[in-house]
């Protein structure tokens, strides 16, 4: 380790353009006669600096431009916002350019391909690489499949993909646990994961590889091999599952360290876990320093010495396999603590105890999922998603579990000084802080309207007295607006509103199924069946098409269309406007209607308004003026490229002796009962953060 620590000074000081200083201390150890210490810092100021050169120019761009080039694929393509892109290395010329093609294609790394398009230099850096431009490619042909031992790995690869097909979760997700693609895992999914602390068992890391060669040693139980051979065999299968996972960061670290290992066993010479650590994170800086700035890399590398470091503790306690599980767990999490609060900000509170129940699982799903990918057999592979579906569930139901900061880890690491003393206090103070944690959002007493803060965009709902929840519209983002259904305690909507179909108040829908059960669910007249349909397809629900005029009543609160009710030429028009009741308590929530139907709408004075389309400046003032009550919401992002809310509606709305409220510094919850006074002031928050509590009754 102390070699690594060396190598990643000297790497650090080269970078950061202090090569002196570690020229000093090289010369420094020199004269002491470390010389251990001097030859690894050299050889870090070295490849460091080779490595900030490398950075610092980007290779050379073919001279003369093309439509039609031959390129090698360094990555696999992904999903980006332009479409599906890959780096690729250009056979005539040398250097490499990102390539961006419109639908997704078949090519791996290591193939060759005709790409036919337009490329502009414009030097930048993706998937780690230096590029010297993009290419839109209009057509991208194979013309070569990868050979060796990166065809094995593609192979390989294929196989995954065949048996855990897209559009599955639970299939997603193993592929995530097998190598490491996260591609098809919904964002909601990783989200929760990482809330959940089990994010882990998709960046492929030391489990996974062990747990790969486990599979292949079982395939080669019938071949009779000496230890030394079986070793041997062990190295080339690390090498190849390096390949098949894409050298990721972590996974480098981990192929590293059992590749020693095995190396060790071949040549006689054994290697404890530190020993391992500190020449693979030796190794690993001198062939490439940059990842000693690669927060993946560091995440690993922390991981692992804290499992090294706990495993043994606790080791007299029994059952032996469960303290051990968690001390390895608990150390773990602690060493990579500073650095998730330093890049996230938090970590979850019950991570370790979210481990301990799905360590044995994934463990399980992993070895049947190699099994079935290295066999071919399809039954086993519908097992293993069957145990990653279990694994989901479970970070669903952790994920609303609380994050902590650098006061809550050090709350956490006196809980566990206290289970090592006194279990039966620990499982106490546990079972305590669970309690509290799955405690109801605290409201005011009776009906509520909570306007969420999901950014750029409107999502809200209405709660009764008793619990039923009308929900109208989602925001943009299932991940944002997930996370606000588990910060309200929602798992069933009893009706959902949908305004209409643009992104900012649809594009959460992704984060109902499986989470949250749907009554019904109403959509405007007058818009395409089939857009609605799509857009609802992963909801077991029909949808009701409702215009003007149509009625509901969900426990006691009353809910009146009153738009649309006719065909108009702008959707914003054909949004559904929604007038409320609860008790002596109205209110209106517009959508995003502009000004022609604004017009045409009912004379109405509420109590509560969420203005129309964020404070657009297509709300007519005339209307504004004559339509606000007491209380108006504002519902927008902090920062927008539409400049909502508009200037002039911010002036009308606080001529109107109204108080108003909005959503870009948290959630606003509105009671709806009593009967509704203009404020002089803001109430103060609640508790819980992110939220404002608007006491605005009398």
């Amino acid at each position: 380790m102390a070699a690594a620590a060396a190598v990643a000074i000297g790497g650090g000081l080269a970078q950061s353009s202090l090569v002196w200083i570690g020229l000093l201390v090289a010369t420094v150890a020199l004269i002491a006669r470390q010389w251990a210490i001097a030859f690894f810092l050299v050889c870090g100021l070295v490849v460091g600096l080779a490595a900030a050169s490398r950075q610092g120019e980007p290779p050379p761009a073919p001279a003369s431009l093309s439509v039609d080039f031959l390129v090698v694929a360094v990555t696999d393509p992904a999903p980006s916002e332009r479409g599906w892109v890959f780096v690729g290395r250009l056979v005539e010329g040398g250097g490499k350019v990102a390539v961006v093609v419109a639908e997704r294609t078949d090519l791996m790394a290591g193939d060759t391909a005709e790409a036919t398009g337009t490329l502009r230099f414009n030097p930048g850096r993706l998937h780690r690489h230096d590029v010297s431009g993009w290419l839109a490619a209009r057509r991208v042909l194979v013309v070569h499949r990868a050979d060796g031992l990166l065809g094995i790995a593609n192979a390989i690869r294929t196989r995954v993909h065949k048996l855990f097909p897209d559009g599955e979760s639970p299939s997603a997700l193993m592929r995530g646990f097998l190598i490491g693609d996260t591609s098809a895992i919904a964002p909601v999914a990783i989200d929760e994961m990482k809330r959940a602390g089990l994010v882990h068992f998709v960046a492929v890391s030391g489990g996974n590889v062990a747990l790969f060669l486990g599979a292949v040693w079982l395939a080669l139980g019938l071949v009779p091999l000496g230890p030394r051979t079986r070793a041997a065999c062990g190295v080339f299968a690390v090498f190849v599952f390096v390949l098949v996972t894409r050298w990721e960061p972590s996974v480098v670290r981990a192929g590293l360290m059992i590749g020693l290992v095995l190396g060790g066993r071949v040549l006689g010479v054994p290697l404890s876990g530190w020993s391992a650590l500190g020449l693979a994170l030796t190794a690993a800086l001198l062939v490439s320093p940059e990842l000693l700035f690669d927060v993946g890399f560091q995440l690993s590398v922390l991981a692992t010495a804290g499992l090294l470091f706990g495993s043994r503790l606790w080791d007299g306690r029994r059952p032996r396999p469960m303290w051990r599980a968690m001390a390895a767990t608990f150390s773990a999490q602690l060493a990579v603590s500073p650095l998730l609060i330093a890049s996230f900000g938090s970590v979850p509170a019950f991570s370790t105890m979210t481990n301990v129940l799905a360590a044995p699982v994934v463990t399980a799903a992993t070895a049947v999922g190699w099994g079935a990918t290295l066999l071919n057999i399809p039954a086993a592979a519908t097992a293993a998603a069957g145990l990653a579906d279990w694994v989901l569930e479970l970070s669903r139901l952790a994920a609303a579990l609380p994050q902590v900061g650098p006061v809550g880890v050090a709350a956490l690491i006196g809980g566990a000084v206290v289970l090592s003393v006194r279990p039966a206090l620990g499982a106490l103070g546990v079972a305590a802080m669970l309690v509290i944690a799955v405690l109801p959002a605290p409201y005011p007493p009776g009906p509520v309207a909570v306007f969420l803060d999901v950014g750029q965009g409107d999502a809200a709902i209405v709660r009764s007295g008793s619990g039923a929840v009308i929900a109208v519209d989602t925001g943009p983002d299932p991940t944002v607006y997930a996370a606000a259904l588990r910060r309200h305690r929602v798992s069933h909507i009893d009706l959902l509103v949908l305004t209409h179909s643009d992104q900012d108040h649809v594009g959460g829908l992704e984060a109902l199924p499986q989470r949250v059960t749907v009554g019904r669910v109403w959509v405007p007249a007058f818009t395409e069946i089939e857009l609605w349909e799509r857009l609802l397809s992963g909801l077991d629900t029909a949808n009701e098409a409702v215009t003007a005029g149509v009625a509901a009543e969900v426990d006691g609160i009353r809910l009146s269309v009153l738009s649309p009710g006719r065909r108009f030429a702008a959707d914003n028009d054909g949004s559904v406007v929604l007038w409320i009741e609860s008790g002596a308590v109205t209110a209106l929530l517009g959508g995003d209607v502009e000004t022609v139907a604004q017009r045409e709408l009912p004379p109405v004075r509420p109590d509560l308004l969420l203005v129309p389309h964020h404070g657009s400046s297509t709300t007519d003032v005339d209307w504004l003026l004559k339509t606000v009550g007491p209380v108006a919401v504002l519902s927008y992002g902090r920062s927008n490229q539409f400049g909502h809310p508009a200037p002039d509606i911010v002036v009308a709305l606080e001529s109107s002796n109204t108080t108003v409220f909005d959503t870009s510094e948290g959630d606003v919850v509105v009671p709806l009962t009593g009967s509704y006074q203009p404020a002089s002031s803001r109430a103060v928050a609640q508790r819980r953060p992110n939220i404002q509590a608007v006491s605005r009754f009398v």
